[in-house]
């Protein structure tokens, strides 16, 4: 995979969980929220259906490398700039399969959609995220995808941006006036 400054990296985890999440080529903020490393891992499902969707029949392959090869990214991340040989593969038949095992296991928690609201009652941690990335998408792009993956949230984003923004603006008229 290409990094953010051109060069090919291998990104690797400690953690299994994390590895077997990131499998699905489809990781999407809008429709999912997982916590992956450290205590309690788990995946919550943001629009009805999604783990299944993304995990069911999904076939994969886990690869245990050298931790000598890589350098600590961040968190549970590792990244190296070289080849590495590989010690072991995990082959995958079903993702979600394996993944509903490790909840058995007690390893990892599937938070589905009907249930979401025990941890996330009023949806503001989406919303939030959302606010956050208008400076990199915009509002429209933004808006966009909120209306074709969340629609019943648009309403409430477009309330809190409202908000956030006329903060930001009055921050700004008190530090103009104070420099005065």
């Amino acid at each position: 995979m290409k990094s953010e400054y051109g060069k090919r990296n291998i990104y690797a985890t400690s953690e299994l969980v994390f590895a077997v999440v990131f499998l699905s080529p489809n990781k999407n903020k809008m429709q999912s929220t997982c916590r992956l490393g450290g205590k309690n891992p788990y995946f919550c499902e943001r629009s009805e259906g999604i783990f299944d969707k993304w995990y069911s029949r999904l076939k994969g392959s886990i690869y245990i490398l050298p931790k000598k090869d890589f350098v600590h990214l961040n968190k549970s991340v590792y990244v190296s700039e070289k080849k590495v040989h590989v010690l072991k593969e995990i082959k995958i038949r079903d993702t979600k399969e394996f993944l509903l095992n490790l909840e058995k296991q007690k390893k990892f928690r599937i938070i589905y959609y009907k249930d979401r609201k025990k941890i996330f009652p009023d949806d503001n941690d989406l919303i939030m995220t959302w606010i956050k990335d208008v400076p990199k998408w915009g509002v429209k792009a933004t808006l966009k995808n909120i209306h074709k993956l969340q629609p019943k949230l648009e309403r409430k984003f477009l309330k809190k941006l409202k908000e956030v923004n006329s903060k930001e603006n009055a921050e700004k008229q008190h530090m103009k006036e104070s420099k005065k």
